[in-house]
């Protein structure tokens, strides 16, 4: 079972109340400014280094978040590609759930997975116009234990302007991928273990399940809502 360590760009370090609203507010930068999908390469060892991977991949992500002649739903499912490809799930999932994930089970576990992917993406891939005229220049580059990187950011421009977000990231198979996210101070592997700890603790694997499932099911309602307010209805006067 693999533990954060403690230190700089920690999995498990937390934030203040005002770093909490401003991850929630960032946080769909989190599942767009990383890596983009490509071959790994044949040697375990990451031919790039994290820095020079992020900041490849910056100006492509921009592109896709100022489009102006695609619907948010394409830029949100481009956005949501880019982040599976290069989001390490097996070891997030290990470190937001801690101790009790050596009790799910191998369908739980898998379960587990599946519902938190889904759930990052329909939580941060949302109103994605908030996010345009946004640049992010990366600033640092932190070696860390267990030969992890954390890659130094911050959003420049819009709302957001000032944020900093950091991406801890590991070398796994030729590739560097993403195993937290840590915006204004704030983990995002720390702030979802502070929320399932009791779940788990309570009702165990089953009732975290459930209750993921059903918050899913809510904010795919909510982003159908959404859709149906921006998307203009047709007079069908074909002009």
């Amino acid at each position: 079972m693999e533990r954060a360590s403690k230190g700089n760009g920690d999995p498990g370090n937390g934030g203040t109340d005002r770093s909490v609203v401003r991850f929630a507010q960032v946080g769909c930068l989190l599942a767009a400014l990383l890596v983009p999908p490509g071959a790994a390469q044949a040697a375990d060892a990451p031919a790039n280094s994290a820095r020079e991977v992020v900041e490849e991949a910056l100006s492509q992500v921009i592109e896709i978040l100022n489009e102006s002649g695609s619907s948010e739903d394409s830029r949100r499912d481009r956005i949501a590609d880019i982040a599976y490809a290069r989001f390490d799930f097996d070891t997030m999932s290990k470190l937001v759930i801690a101790r009790p994930w050596r009790k799910f089970t191998k369908e739980q576990r898998s379960d587990f997975i599946a519902e938190f992917k889904t759930h990052l993406a329909r939580s941060y891939g949302r109103r994605l116009s908030r996010y345009e005229g946004v640049n992010v220049k990366v600033t640092s580059e932190v070696k860390e234990q267990r030969g992890d990187v954390t890659v130094n950011s911050q959003v420049v421009g819009g709302q957001f302007d000032g944020a900093v977000m950091s991406y801890r990231m590991r070398g796994k198979t030729g590739q560097w991928l993403v195993i937290d996210v840590i915006i204004e101070g704030v983990s995002l592997v720390s702030n979802f273990r502070s929320q399932f700890k009791p779940i788990v603790a309570q009702g165990g694997a089953d009732e975290l399940l459930s209750r993921l499932k059903d918050k899913n099911d809510v904010l795919r309602a909510e982003i159908e809502e959404d859709e149906s307010v921006t998307t203009p209805v047709s007079d069908g006067s074909g002009s």
